[in-house]
């Protein structure tokens, strides 16, 4: 399920902030969908901020409230299916599984090169 337009947001941009809800029992799906949004990004020059939704000692505190036109935000949350929802530069993934943030993953991928829509 996708909402707004996640391709156009992340496309342009010289920036990207990734961040994510920290205490999820999907951790490594997490961390796995992180990894390959930065090489995505960086593979195309573009730079990757890393952050999470809530203070943590190592990552800056970073959430749809920081995203902007320059550098939007890629939030990466639990949820009960997968999705992905863009609303005003801000793009928050969803899933409920590993397997389902990797899907997400291809889907942006596949719209970014314009395989698909």
């Amino acid at each position: 399920n996708i909402t707004g337009d996640p391709v156009g947001t992340l496309q342009t941009s010289q920036a990207i902030a990734i961040s994510f809800v920290p205490n999820q029992s999907n951790a490594q799906g997490v961390d796995l969908l992180r990894y390959l949004l930065e090489q995505e990004f960086q593979e195309k020059g573009t730079y990757v901020i890393h952050g999470a939704t809530t203070s943590l000692p190592a990552l800056q505190q970073i959430s749809c409230a920081n995203a902007s036109s320059f550098v939007p935000v890629i939030v990466i949350a639990p949820g009960n299916a997968t999705s992905i929802d863009e609303s005003d530069d801000c793009v928050t993934i969803r899933s409920p599984s590993a397997a389902g943030f990797i899907q997400a993953h291809d889907r942006l991928k596949y719209g970014m090169l314009g395989v698909m829509e």
